[in-house]
């Protein structure tokens, strides 16, 4: 009995180790990967807040979003949908994918709103 209780409190004591290991390390990983985000939006341009390239998909997708949920039907409700493809657009390298992507989705909205599909998804 007296080996059974000895292994029980170094099974405990193992575990709050490895409990505050964890909890170090993913500390540490979190605080590397704030800095890398903090310096990446003092980079000009890195800000993520930059507006859609004019003419391009992201700006066609977010006319579209506009049109649509600009409807009386939708009563302004759905507007963060229209936020989200400005930041798509912000993702760097895949902007043009997820915009692309977000604009296939719109028209499939608009397919299903009277008067069908708006002009600026075309």
């Amino acid at each position: 009995m007296k080996f059974v209780a000895i292994g029980c409190g170094a099974f405990l004591l193992l575990s709050c180790i490895c409990t505050a290991g964890g909890y170090w390390w993913s500390m540490r990983q979190a605080a590397a990967l704030t800095e890398q985000y903090q310096q990446q939006l003092a980079q000009p341009g890195g800000g993520g807040t930059a507006a859609p390239a004019a003419g391009g998909t992201c700006a066609k997708a977010k006319a579209c979003c506009e049109a649509i949920y600009s409807q009386p039907m939708f009563q302004g409700q759905g507007m963060q949908a229209c936020a989200g493809v400005d930041q798509a657009a912000a993702s760097g390298a895949f902007a043009d994918v997820a915009c692309s992507s977000m604009l296939d989705g719109f028209k499939q909205a608009g397919a299903g709103i009277p008067g069908g599909v708006p002009a600026a998804c075309n």
